[in-house]
Protein backbone atom coordinates (compact mmCIF):
# COMPACT_ATOMS: atom_id res chain seq x y z
CA UNK A 1 0.00 0.00 0.00
CA UNK A 2 1.23 3.24 -0.95
CA UNK A 3 4.20 2.03 -2.77
CA UNK A 4 7.11 4.28 -3.60
CA UNK A 5 7.97 2.90 -6.79
CA UNK A 6 6.44 5.21 -9.10
CA UNK A 7 7.21 8.52 -7.37
CA UNK A 8 10.88 8.39 -5.77
CA UNK A 9 12.14 5.01 -6.78
CA UNK A 10 11.43 5.66 -11.01
CA UNK A 11 12.66 9.02 -10.25
CA UNK A 12 15.45 8.97 -8.84
CA UNK A 13 16.83 5.71 -10.39
CA UNK A 14 15.28 5.43 -13.82
CA UNK A 15 18.21 2.44 -15.04
CA UNK A 16 16.13 0.24 -12.36
CA UNK A 17 12.64 1.20 -12.36
CA UNK A 18 11.77 2.37 -15.68
CA UNK A 19 9.36 -0.09 -16.05
CA UNK A 20 7.22 1.91 -13.53
CA UNK A 21 7.21 4.40 -15.75
CA UNK A 22 6.35 2.68 -19.09
CA UNK A 23 2.51 0.99 -18.54
CA UNK A 24 2.98 -0.78 -22.29
CA UNK A 25 6.01 -2.83 -21.26
CA UNK A 26 3.77 -5.15 -18.97
CA UNK A 27 4.70 -8.26 -20.76
CA UNK A 28 8.01 -7.07 -21.68
CA UNK A 29 11.35 -8.53 -20.05
CA UNK A 30 11.90 -5.48 -18.52
CA UNK A 31 8.39 -5.62 -16.75
CA UNK A 32 9.63 -8.16 -13.37
CA UNK A 33 7.70 -10.74 -13.15
CA UNK A 34 6.32 -11.34 -9.19
CA UNK A 35 6.80 -14.96 -9.04
CA UNK A 36 10.78 -14.27 -9.93
CA UNK A 37 11.59 -11.29 -8.28
CA UNK A 38 9.43 -12.07 -4.93
CA UNK A 39 8.54 -15.23 -4.36
CA UNK A 40 5.38 -14.54 -4.85
CA UNK A 41 1.96 -15.72 -7.20
CA UNK A 42 0.72 -12.04 -6.78
CA UNK A 43 1.86 -8.37 -6.69
CA UNK A 44 -1.04 -6.21 -5.25
CA UNK A 45 -0.61 -2.62 -5.35
CA UNK A 46 -3.27 -0.21 -3.34
CA UNK A 47 -3.25 3.41 -3.83
CA UNK A 48 -4.85 6.58 -2.97
CA UNK A 49 -5.92 9.31 -5.65
CA UNK A 50 -3.99 11.90 -3.76
CA UNK A 51 -1.09 9.94 -1.87
CA UNK A 52 2.05 11.90 -2.63
CA UNK A 53 4.39 8.99 -1.97
CA UNK A 54 2.36 6.07 -3.57
CA UNK A 55 1.21 6.43 -6.96
CA UNK A 56 -0.54 3.07 -9.64
CA UNK A 57 2.33 1.03 -11.20
CA UNK A 58 0.62 -0.41 -14.44
CA UNK A 59 -2.22 1.53 -15.30
CA UNK A 60 -1.59 4.11 -18.08
CA UNK A 61 -1.94 7.99 -16.93
CA UNK A 62 -4.49 7.96 -19.43
CA UNK A 63 -6.31 5.68 -17.97
CA UNK A 64 -9.76 7.57 -17.40
CA UNK A 65 -10.76 5.39 -14.36
CA UNK A 66 -7.51 5.32 -12.96
CA UNK A 67 -8.80 7.44 -9.82
CA UNK A 68 -11.69 6.36 -9.31
CA UNK A 69 -12.33 4.80 -6.15
CA UNK A 70 -12.04 0.44 -6.22
CA UNK A 71 -15.76 -1.62 -6.49
CA UNK A 72 -14.75 -4.95 -6.35
CA UNK A 73 -18.35 -6.21 -7.51
CA UNK A 74 -18.78 -4.17 -10.59
CA UNK A 75 -16.19 -5.21 -12.89
CA UNK A 76 -13.55 -7.62 -11.06
CA UNK A 77 -10.75 -7.91 -14.37
CA UNK A 78 -10.28 -4.05 -14.34
CA UNK A 79 -8.23 -4.63 -11.36
CA UNK A 80 -5.97 -6.72 -12.97
CA UNK A 81 -4.04 -5.31 -15.81
CA UNK A 82 -1.85 -7.69 -17.19
CA UNK A 83 -3.82 -11.06 -18.72
CA UNK A 84 -2.20 -13.53 -16.35
CA UNK A 85 -3.18 -12.02 -13.28
CA UNK A 86 -0.30 -11.82 -11.51
CA UNK A 87 -0.52 -7.98 -10.87
CA UNK A 88 -3.64 -6.56 -8.98
CA UNK A 89 -4.04 -3.27 -8.78
CA UNK A 90 -6.73 -0.57 -7.59
CA UNK A 91 -7.44 3.13 -6.13
CA UNK A 92 -8.99 3.45 -2.64
CA UNK A 93 -10.16 7.09 -3.96
CA UNK A 94 -9.17 10.50 -2.26
CA UNK A 95 -6.44 10.40 0.56
CA UNK A 96 -3.08 10.93 1.21
CA UNK A 97 0.06 8.57 2.27
CA UNK A 98 -2.06 7.78 5.42
CA UNK A 99 -4.71 5.81 6.61
CA UNK A 100 -4.56 2.61 4.28
CA UNK A 101 -5.01 0.31 7.57
CA UNK A 102 -8.13 2.45 8.78
CA UNK A 103 -12.14 2.21 8.32
CA UNK A 104 -11.45 4.73 5.46
CA UNK A 105 -10.38 1.74 3.47
CA UNK A 106 -12.50 -1.43 3.96
CA UNK A 107 -11.01 -2.90 0.61
CA UNK A 108 -7.54 -3.34 2.08
CA UNK A 109 -9.26 -5.96 4.37
CA UNK A 110 -11.14 -7.35 1.77
CA UNK A 111 -8.00 -7.97 -0.03
CA UNK A 112 -6.08 -9.45 2.80
CA UNK A 113 -8.84 -11.81 3.28
CA UNK A 114 -8.81 -12.73 -0.55
CA UNK A 115 -5.24 -13.01 -0.52
CA UNK A 116 -5.17 -15.08 2.86
CA UNK A 117 -8.55 -17.70 1.62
Amino acid sequence: MGSPLRQLYNFAFPHLYDWVSNPESISSEANPNPEELLGVRQWVNGFRSGDYIGRYLWRSPKDPDLWKRVNFNSNPDYIYPDSDKKRREFCLGAGGHTHYWDETAPEIAQELERLID
